[in-house]
């Protein structure tokens, strides 16, 4: 039987990971079933792109879907402990998009909850698996570049392009 993922919010993360699930080797394995955004138009299109049956416009009405067996939070990092610990509360498994809480409070306080409810809470960080980082771990694995004292890194993606921020920018210049 198939993994059936709901996820909260219709954002570009959660169109990204769609896709990824339609791509796998084994797509009988995990299915998204569901997608669940504040905003209806916004969760009916992203429905639809994405041929998922159901569309919810809150969550309380997504945790009264017993056929989810997971729901992937890809919402605002401030969200993230209310939702996480509204669908542990309501007896879903989550796996939340980074980070997991805002501080190591908030942290421990979903980390607690899933203990104590025997539910499966697990942040997500895609870009672990990046074949960037693979290679940068071979490459410190093998001493290539000397003994690593500190690493630092961001990682993003070039967004200037993009219409929001072009219309940002512009609106403060004019």
């Amino acid at each position: 039987m198939a993994l059936r993922w709901d996820i909260w919010c219709a954002g570009n993360v959660s169109h990204d990971f769609t896709c990824g699930v339609r791509t796998l080797d084994r797509p009988f394995y995990t299915v998204v079933i569901a997608v669940a955004s504040r905003s209806l138009y916004r969760g009916r299109h992203f429905a639809k792109l994405h041929k998922i049956p159901e569309f919810y416009g809150s969550y309380a009405i997504l945790a009264a879907d017993k056929d989810v067996d997971m729901v992937y939070v890809v919402s605002t990092n401030s969200e993230h402990l209310i939702l996480c610990t509204f669908f542990l509360n309501h007896k879903e498994h989550v796996l939340c998009e980074k980070t997991l809480g805002l501080n190591l409070q908030q942290v421990q306080q979903i980390t607690n909850l899933a203990r104590r409810t025997t539910y499966f809470i697990w942040r997500e960080y895609g870009v672990d698996f990046f074949p960037v980082y693979k290679k940068v771990r071979d490459i410190i694995a093998k001493k290539k570049i000397g003994a690593v004292k500190i690493v630092r890194s961001s990682f993003g993606l070039p967004r200037l392009n993009s219409a929001k921020v072009v219309t940002k920018v512009n609106s403060e210049l004019n």
